[in-house]
C-alpha cells in the first residue's frame, strides 16, 4: 500500500462520526439565521432610519463571521475523531458569541437592549448537538460577554462590582474604551440601576431559553435513538425478506400487482431463465419471460385461474414446462405479488413418455388408493380420479378381491379380466422409503395385444 493510500484512511471519518456531522450542520445552519437575524435586527430600523448608526462596521463584521464560519467549517468537516469534531463545534459556538457581543455594542449596546434577543439563537444551535453542557456553556459565554461589554460601555456599572468584594477592579484606568461602540441613543441612555436589570432579566431569560433547549434535546435524543433502533429494525427486516427470495432455490420473484413490474427476484431465476439484472429494472414479468400463452400466465399470477398444471415459456430456444404459483401480499399501501416458477419438465416428459405406453399403468399407494394412472388405463377402465380407492377400480376383476397385492413376493403375474378385456397383470411392489407399506404398480395388457406381439 502507497503512502498517499495510507494517508487517505487515516484521514477518512469514522462511521460513527457521520450522525454528528449531520447534527452539527443543523446547528451551523441555526447560526447562519443568528447572523442574519443580527443583520436584520440592525439593518431593518436603519434602513427606516429609526436607528442613526453607521451600518458598515456591523455589516462587514457580521460578512465576515459568516466567511469565517464557512470556512472552519470546511476546514474541520474531515475530522477524524468524535472529540475533535466536537471542539471544532464549541470553539466555533464561542467565537461566534463573542462577534455577536461586538455586534450589539455596533448596534447601540445598551441603547438597543432588543438586539439582545439575538443571542437564544446560538444556544438553540448549541442544543442541536449532542453535547447538552454546550447549550449552558454557550449561554454562559454570551452573558459573559454581554456583561464586560456593558461595563466597558459604562464605567459607572463597575460600582456595581464593590459589592462583589472586587475593589481592585474598579479602577476605570484598567478598562480599555471599545473604540467599536456606537450611542445612538444619547437621551435615552439607562441609568446604572436600568442597565444593570437589563443584564440581569438578560441572563435569567437566556438562562431559561437554556434549560427549554436541553429538555427538548434530551427528549429529541431519545425520540432519534427510537427512530434510529426502529430503522435499524427496518432495514434488518427488509434485508432479510430480500436475502430470502434471493436465495430461494427455485426461481421466484415480487411483483407490483398493478402491472407485474418486478420488484425484487431470486438468484436462481436470473440464472435459470438467463435474464440480466440490468435488464429487470421497470420491466414486468411478462416482458422478460417469453410465455406462450401470457394472457394465462397472467390469470394464473393473479389467482384468477386455478387448476392450470403448466404454463409453456421459451428460454432462448429451449421450451420449458413450469408450474406457476402467485400469492397476493399487501405490504403499507403497496399491493404486491409473491410468485413461483416450478421447473416441471422432467414431469410433463416422464407423462407424456407414459401416456404413449400401450399398457395401462396404475400406481397405488400403501393405503390402497389410486396416485397415479396413464391414459391407457383410462381407456381400459374408464375414468379415472386420484385417490380413489384400488377396490374401486379393479373390482371388475373375475380374481378374488385383493389379487394387485402381491405378499412377499415382488412381482406376480397372472391374466386378469379388467373393464370386461381379458389382460395380462404384471404387479410390482415398491419399497417406499419411512412408510409402513409398499406402493404397488399394476400393469395390464389386453390378451389381444399381447398375442400380437408374440406373433399368435
Amino acid at each position: 500500500m502507497s503512502a498517499g493510500a495510507g494517508t487517505a484512511e487515516r484521514a477518512a471519518p469514522e462511521p460513527a462520526t457521520l450522525g454528528l456531522r449531520e447534527r452539527r450542520r443543523l446547528a451551523e445552519t441555526l447560526w447562519y439565521a443568528a447572523l442574519w437575524a443580527a443583520l436584520a435586527a440592525a439593518a431593518v430600523p436603519w434602513y427606516l432610519r429609526l436607528l442613526p448608526i453607521d451600518l458598515g462596521p456591523p455589516a462587514w463584521t457580521l460578512f465576515g463571521a459568516g466567511a469565517a464560519l464557512w470556512l472552519s467549517s470546511a476546514l474541520t468537516e474531515r475530522l477524524p475523531t468524535r472529540r475533535r469534531l466536537l471542539a471544532a463545534a464549541a470553539a466555533q459556538h464561542l467565537a461566534g458569541v463573542v462577534v455577536l457581543g461586538v455586534v450589539w455594542q455596533m448596534a447601540g449596546g445598551l441603547e438597543n437592549p432588543a438586539f439582545l434577543a439575538v443571542f437564544a439563537l446560538p444556544v438553540v444551535a448549541a442544543a442541536a448537538l449532542p453535547a447538552r453542557p454546550l447549550s449552558y456553556l454557550t449561554a454562559g459565554a454570551a452573558v459573559a460577554a454581554v456583561v464586560v461589554l456593558a461595563l466597558l460601555e459604562r464605567p459607572e456599572l463597575r460600582w456595581y462590582l464593590a459589592s462583589l468584594g472586587l475593589p481592585g477592579l474598579l479602577a476605570t484606568e484598567a478598562w480599555p474604551a471599545p473604540g467599536f461602540a456606537q450611542t445612538p441613543y444619547p437621551a435615552l441612555t439607562p441609568p446604572p440601576a436600568a442597565a444593570l436589570a437589563i443584564l440581569m432579566v438578560f441572563a435569567v431569560l437566556l438562562a431559561a431559553v437554556a434549560l427549554g433547549v436541553d429538555a427538548l434535546a434530551g427528549r429529541l435524543s431519545r425520540l432519534y435513538l427510537r427512530l434510529e433502533t426502529s430503522g435499524a429494525a427496518l432495514a434488518r427486516a427488509e434485508t432479510l425478506a430480500r436475502d430470502l427470495i434471493r436465495s430461494s432455490p427455485t426461481p421466484a420473484v415480487l411483483l407490483r400487482s398493478a402491472n407485474l413490474q418486478v420488484v425484487e427476484a431470486s438468484d436462481s431465476f436470473f440464472r435459470e431463465l438467463l435474464v440480466a439484472r440490468a435488464d429487470v429494472a421497470e420491466k414486468s414479468l411478462l416482458e422478460l419471460v417469453a410465455f406462450g400463452y401470457p394472457e394465462i400466465a397472467e390469470a394464473v399470477l393473479r389467482g384468477e385461474r386455478r387448476g392450470v398444471p403448466f404454463v409453456v415459456f421459451r428460454v432462448g430456444e429451449e421450451t420449458r414446462f413450469a408450474r406457476v404459483h402467485g400469492y397476493p401480499i399487501v405490504h403499507g399501501s403497496e399491493r404486491l405479488i409473491y410468485a413461483g416458477l416450478r421447473d416441471v419438465g422432467e414431469l410433463y416428459f416422464l407423462q407424456a413418455a407414459l401416456d404413449a405406453e400401450d399398457e395401462a399403468l396404475l400406481v397405488l399407494s400403501v393405503d390402497d388408493r389410486l396416485v397415479y394412472s396413464n391414459r391407457a388405463a383410462e381407456a381400459l377402465l374408464g375414468p379415472l380420479e386420484f385417490g380413489q380407492p384400488a377396490v374401486d377400480v379393479l373390482a371388475g376383476s373375475a380374481l378374488e378381491p385383493g389379487w394387485w397385492h402381491p405378499g412377499p413376493r415382488a412381482r406376480v403375474e397372472r391374466r386378469v379380466r379388467a373393464g370386461g378385456t381379458p389382460c395380462r397383470s404384471a404387479v410390482t411392489a415398491v419399497e417406499v422409503p419411512g412408510a409402513e407399506g409398499r406402493l404397488t404398480i399394476v400393469r395390464l395388457r389386453p390378451e389381444t395385444a399381447a398375442a400380437a406381439e408374440t406373433g399368435g
